[in-house]
């Protein structure tokens, strides 16, 4: 598979933002800004920026308005009422503070900035073992959850699939594949939410652009779709990401890694299923505002979860 898929948002700048805003930034830092270096990873449109304040020290400020895009700040609040309450773990972002300037204004978060490097792609195996020995490690910190997190189970199918919402007059441009087996692909992603009932806080949104590599650790970060669940998960829906940039084949990822050896294979499936559902039925919708190369990073996904899916349950 290419790693040369896009994977980048229309990201403001710090630049960008008003005098009025930076001014509020500067405040609630109770510090002058000397500097700013803007990160143009991921997909979001909002603005990411690291901060040199005037005593040496440095912050991390992530941000967006209705302005970027009209659900981007919803997200961010969601991440400002969990980011509190993430335990203290090397793999895991300390978190300062966020500023909400209401329904027409921005939202602002604040993290300790982490030196570190997104991992290089295509994948290299070496990181790839680094981030699942660091997820293995999370996962046993964080069970039981103690984050005021959503329950897995509330998310999938509901969030996390889409074959439902396909039904019942597929669009032209729906694969032939999913066109023929609808109906069961349906009744399959609808066992998803009893598969990922568990007491694991899981990140949901796992893949390049939200890992750091430090000399010494793994971090993920960007927590708004924390949920809580079966460890396993997240490998999960790494996997599609993951075999689109390069690395291996989401089977074979499976078998590397410990927590996902003891799933039921059937909850796999069903799990696998319900991803596929996502990314085939997001893949389908015009382009978010900012984010335009989403749709296409959803539908290379979307072709290497339903492969996946096609090879787990024999429907070819």
């Amino acid at each position: 598979m290419s790693a040369a898929i896009p994977t980048r948002g229309r990201r403001c700048r710090w630049s960008d933002l008003s005098a009025d805003v930076r001014s509020t930034v500067e405040t609630r830092l109770a510090a002058s800004i000397v500097g700013a270096r803007d990160q143009t990873g991921g997909f979001s449109p909002g603005l990411a920026a690291i901060l040199e304040l005037h005593d040496g020290s440095r912050v991390f400020v992530k941000g967006a308005s209705p302005q970027q895009n009209p659900d981007t700040p919803r997200i961010y609040r969601r991440e400002a009422q969990l980011a509190p309450h993430l335990p203290r773990h090397p793999s895991l972002p300390r978190f300062l503070w966020a500023i909400d300037q209401g329904h027409d204004g921005w939202v602002l978060l604040a993290f300790e900035a982490i030196e570190g490097r997104e991992p290089d792609l295509p994948w290299q195996d070496h990181d790839i073992e680094r981030v699942l020995a660091a997820m293995e490690d999370l996962s046993s910190a964080c069970t039981p959850a103690t984050v005021p997190a959503r329950s897995a189970s509330s998310v999938f199918p509901g969030v996390v699939g889409g074959w439902g919402l396909i039904e019942p007059s597929a669009p032209a441009s729906l694969d032939d594949w999913s066109r023929q087996y609808l109906e069961q692909l349906i009744s399959l992603e609808r066992q998803s939410s009893r598969a990922v009932s568990g007491e694991t806080l899981l990140h949901l949104d796992i893949r390049a652009d939200n890992i750091l590599l430090t000399e010494d650790s793994v971090v993920f970060v960007d927590w708004p779709d924390a949920a809580v669940g079966e460890a396993w998960v997240d490998l999960l829906v790494w996997a599609p990401s993951l075999r689109v940039q390069g690395g291996p084949d989401p089977e074979t990822l499976l078998r590397r890694y410990p927590p996902a050896r003891k799933a039921a294979p059937k909850d796999v499936t069903a799990v696998v299923c319900a991803i596929a559902g996502y990314f085939t039925q997001r893949s389908l919708l015009p382009p978010p505002p900012g984010l335009p190369t989403l749709r296409a990073f959803q539908a290379v996904q979307a072709e290497v979860t339903r492969a996946w899916l096609a090879q787990r349950t024999g429907w070819d």
